[in-house]
C-alpha cells in the first residue's frame, strides 16, 4: 500500500504538471494497478488458488492491453493511413525511373 500511495501521488503530481485533465483519475489507476499488482503476488506466493488467479490477472491484463492497442490503432489511422500513401507513392515514382529487367 506505502508504494501504491507513493507511486499514486506521483503520478498525480507529475500529471497536473503537464497540464493533464484527468490527473485524479490516472493517479487512483496507478495506485489500484500497484496494488492489484501486489495482491496477485501475494496470491502466488501463498499459493491461494494458483490456476485462478493467474489466468484471472491474465484475462484482465490482456483485455486492457487489447483496450488500448484498439484505442491507439483506431485514434491514429488517419495518421497512419497517410504514411502508407506517401511510403506507396514514393516507391512508385522510383519504380518508373528504374528499367532493369529480368531474365
Amino acid at each position: 500500500m506505502l508504494i501504491g500511495n507513493f507511486l499514486g501521488r506521483a503520478a498525480l503530481i507529475a500529471s497536473v504538471n503537464a497540464g493533464i485533465k484527468q490527473s485524479g483519475l490516472l493517479s487512483r489507476a496507478v495506485k489500484t494497478t500497484v496494488v492489484l499488482f501486489a495482491f496477485v503476488m501475494a496470491m502466488e506466493q501463498l499459493g491461494i488458488g494458483r490456476q485462478a488467479v493467474l489466468a484471472a490477472f491474465t484475462i484482465v491484463f490482456g483485455g486492457l492491453v487489447l483496450a488500448l492497442v484498439l484505442a491507439f490503432g483506431l485514434g491514429g489511422k488517419d495518421i497512419a493511413r497517410s504514411l502508407l500513401e506517401e511510403k506507396f507513392k514514393k516507391d512508385e515514382t522510383d519504380r518508373t525511373k528504374d528499367e532493369i529487367k529480368h531474365l
